[in-house]
């Protein structure tokens, strides 16, 4: 039977249609409760986990309220091509904030180690025990062990070799197979674990011959094998004595079908025997640290902590060390550090938003501040979009390469491995321990292409943008970062703590990688503590990296490093005659209307007005690009910005949510005190009501609409302002 395109397309669209109506919208508050439906801003939601755990469709919302804050890690969920799902803002007050941090502002939380030394103490165990049959003192009942993929194994109690009387379990390895599945050993008994706790997995173990286990899951039972950890896990030493291991699992669920998973295939010694005894796992307290710690914040960002390797250096005010073997976070202060600081913020080695193998998700409106990892990271992405957001102080935390010592990392957006068609614009970011914008990749046949940086404001972080690829059988191409501002890098928190200080504002190191079209126009770049560009070298040809229409500016110093020729501000022309790169650039101070306050808007001086591609889009009123993130508005009209998040003239903005039920928020700046009315209208043209019919003074402001006595259809808001009016649709589905 044969179906026609027309069915076909039909079939889609109704499918499209029926999927963007089921859509929902979910609100998150500080004041919520998890039992609530969270379908509106009366009956929100609390908690991230009761979020990273709820079920979402494509299409979906999950809207935080303006002015709460949040700890934890935010585990986004993917859309599809129908409907993007979309974590953003609902309330008038400053963007929800997402902390990936600990505070410890009690004199209680720290104790008294001598010498100076403060220590957050170790965790507490208080629970009972979840293992069954945990040393084998009688059989092996409630274990399991499990070989595929090649890998040959035998498991038996030992009663001749074992840590505590009576046995221990053994396990003999006669060829281990590839991948860590390969062979697993497991609980085959189901426990119990309650969500959002902490438990700790001790065991005794050794082997005839030492090796490292990278992976040892709290997991589900049964298929699909989901994690119920939050927490990254680190590697198991198991040596040829009998040793004491310890893990802890920060769990996402409360369930009756969890099992503990060791996972041996490709790491298990061929022709070796592993012992297993004592094997425990309890809840505890008292065990904020079971990662380690990127930063300190002190007293509202006065100050950050400075870490450290070993106790010896710990001999000054603010350092500070974290002990992976007690998993605890010591500190040098003379006195108690709650009486010392008046704010503690420890922030942990970990993603405030882990967007692995995510794709379809649109972040907006929100505020990320004090990780230890990447502020938003993970890899294997695609149609990312983060959009309006701000993010600082993030990064510092050490980053395990085997060969390496004391390595630490920490970006503020990074795509890693496969990514492409994501998109982030006008957010700012700032003190950032690494680059605040990335896409980078160091495994084999991995492509990045179609990814867009535009109209960010990034200053003080060491890399404003950080670009590379070590495969040489992977690809990157069209990659655009256009019309930002980056300001004074390597002047953040961290430049001074690092191995390697340099401060770049664009770095590109060894991109081995084919490399296709790679624009960087309409940028400006000013101040670098090292150069403000460092090229190192482009596969597939430097005609494939296009540089243009940038305003640069560097009072002293080189500015620009390009394939181990360094330029000065001086020396532009020759830049530009022996790479043929920035032909149509400048060099000149850009103008900001305050810098020391962190105003990078351009005054109407400013050599960036009208000198940016005349080939990009027109600027909102109708002139030809500017530079940087911010353009200066000419002639005072008042058509649509669609770059700056900051305004300078009458604007109203789309309603957010839309599609929505049955509450949206409608936007809109003033530049100045104005009587402003804003009715809304049906399809046809009949008045419904009236949100504002008042006098307002300049600025941003939000108001709310609900809409529970209508029925689902289009409806038109309009805005009056003086001599500026407006008129957008929105759409109420129920």
């Amino acid at each position: 039977m044969k179906i026609s395109l027309k069915i076909l397309l039909k079939i889609f669209f109704l499918f499209s249609i029926t999927s963007i109506l089921q859509a929902q919208t979910y609100y998150v508050s500080g004041t919520g409760d998890d039992s609530n439906s969270g379908m509106s801003p009366n009956d929100a939601w609390q908690t991230i986990s009761k979020v990273n755990s709820y079920q979402l469709n494509p299409g979906d919302s999950i809207l935080f309220s303006r002015g709460d804050y949040w700890r934890g890690q935010l585990i986004p969920q993917s859309g599809n091509s129908v409907g993007y799902i979309l974590y953003g803002a609902y309330g008038v007050s400053d963007n929800p904030l997402f902390l990936g941090s600990v505070k410890k502002n009690s004199q209680e939380d720290w104790l008294d180690a001598g010498n100076n030394i403060w220590s957050s103490g170790e965790p507490t165990v208080i629970g009972n025990e979840v293992i069954y049959n945990p040393s084998f003192d009688v059989n092996s009942d409630g274990w399991f062990l499990y070989s595929e993929g090649g890998a040959v194994v035998s498991g038996v109690r030992d009663e001749l070799e074992f840590d505590t009387s009576p046995a221990s379990f053994r396990i003999d390895c006669i060829s281990n197979g590839s991948e860590a599945h390969h062979i697993q050993f497991f609980t085959s008994q189901e426990m119990s674990i309650n969500e959002e706790k902490i438990y700790k997995l001790s065991f005794r173990a050794k082997c005839t011959k030492s090796f490292e286990i990278n992976s040892i899951p709290l997991m589900k039972m049964t298929s699909p094998w989901h994690d119920y950890y939050n927490n990254s896990i680190e590697p198991v030493i198991i040596g040829t004595d009998w040793t004491s291991c310890v893990i802890y699992y920060q769990t996402n669920i409360t369930t009756d079908d969890a099992r503990i998973t060791f996972a041996l295939g490709g790491v298990l010694p061929e022709g070796e025997s592993f012992y297993i005894d004592d094997i425990s796992l309890k809840e505890c307290e008292n065990a904020d640290f079971i990662n380690d710690v990127g930063n300190i914040i002190f007293n509202s960002e006065e100050s950050c902590g400075i870490k450290v390797w070993n106790s010896d250096d710990l001999d000054a005010q603010g350092k500070f060390l974290y002990n992976y073997n007690n998993f605890t976070l010591d500190v040098y202060s003379i006195t108690n550090p709650a009486l010392y600081y008046q704010d503690i913020e420890c922030a942990l080695t970990t993603h405030i938003i882990d967007e692995s193998n995510k794709s379809y998700v649109i972040f907006e409106n929100l505020e990320l501040k004090y990780g230890g990892a990447h502020g938003i990271g993970g890899g294997n992405t695609h149609h990312i979009i983060v959009r309006d957001c701000d993010l600082s102080y993030i990064g510092g935390g050490e980053l395990k390469i085997e060969g390496y010592n004391n390595v630490r990392y920490g970006n503020g957006i990074e795509f890693w491995g496969n990514a492409y068609n994501n998109l982030v614009e006008r957010c700012r970011l700032w003190e950032i321990y690494d680059a605040a914008l990335t896409n980078q990749n160091n495994m084999e046949n991995v492509n990045q292409y179609n990814i867009i940086y535009r109209n960010n404001i990034i200053w003080n972080c060491e890399y404003s943008y950080e670009f590379w690829n070590h495969d040489e059988n992977s690809f990157m191409y069209d990659i655009f970062f256009v019309n930002n501002t980056c300001v004074d890098a390597g002047n953040g928190w961290g430049h001074s703590q690092r191995p390697d200080p340099s401060g770049l504002h664009v770095v590109n190191y060894a991109n081995v990688t084919y490399t296709g079209e790679i624009r960087i126009i309409n940028n400006i770049f000013y101040e670098s503590s090292d150069n403000c560009i460092y090229i190192h070298s482009i596969y597939g040809g430097l005609e494939n990296l296009n540089l243009d229409y940038n305003c640069w500016y560097q009072t002293s110093g080189g500015m620009i490093n390009f394939q181990g020729n360094e330029y000065t501000m001086s020396q532009f022309s020759v830049y530009q005659s022996e790479t043929s790169q920035d032909q149509n650039s400048i060099t000149e101070d850009p103008l900001f209307v305050n810098l020391s306050e962190d105003d990078f808007h351009l005054t109407e001086n400013s050599p960036c007005i009208d000198a940016g591609d005349p080939n990009s889009p027109l600027d909102p009123d109708g002139t030809i690009a500017d530079i940087g993130a911010y353009y200066f508005d000419q002639l005072g009209t008042n058509s649509d910005d669609s770059y700056t998040p900051l305004l300078e003239r009458f604007f109203l903005f789309q309603n957010y949510p839309n599609p929505f039920n049955p509450v949206t928020t409608i936007s809109f700046n003033l530049p100045r005190t104005t009587f402003v009315t804003i009715p809304i209208y049906d399809i046809n043209g009949c008045l419904i009501a009236t949100l504002i019919s008042q006098r307002m003074p300049a600025g941003m402001h939000k108001i709310q609409w609900y809409a529970d006595d209508l029925s689902s259809g289009v409806y038109l808001y309009k805005i009056k302002a003086g001599q500026y009016s407006n008129i957008k649709k929105c759409v109420l589905l129920k």
